[in-house]
């Protein structure tokens, strides 16, 4: 499978390879290529971290636009008050 990235020139790909996973990063024909293999269980782990980390980016995202939304509240709060 290959996966897009930001970095066109950088793809993920991902395959299995008998009882394990191989990660590579970059294209296979250019000299960007590097290719990893993985045991099942590293592989898992290598999942569950990405999975944390989409997790933490996401709460922090919601937090800022809840925090963006609290304070354009108080400035219409305010403007309503000075009326």
């Amino acid at each position: 499978m290959r996966i897009e990235t930001e970095r066109p020139e950088m793809p993920v790909h991902v395959s299995a390879s008998g009882q394990s996973v191989e990660l590579g990063i970059g294209e296979p024909s250019g000299g960007t290529w590097v290719v990893t293999a993985l045991s099942l269980p590293q592989a898992e782990m290598v999942l569950h971290a990405l999975g944390l980390e989409v997790a933490q980016i996401r709460d922090r995202q919601r937090r800022e636009v809840a925090e963006r939304a609290h304070l354009a509240q108080v400035v219409l709060d305010t403007e309503v008050h000075r009326r």
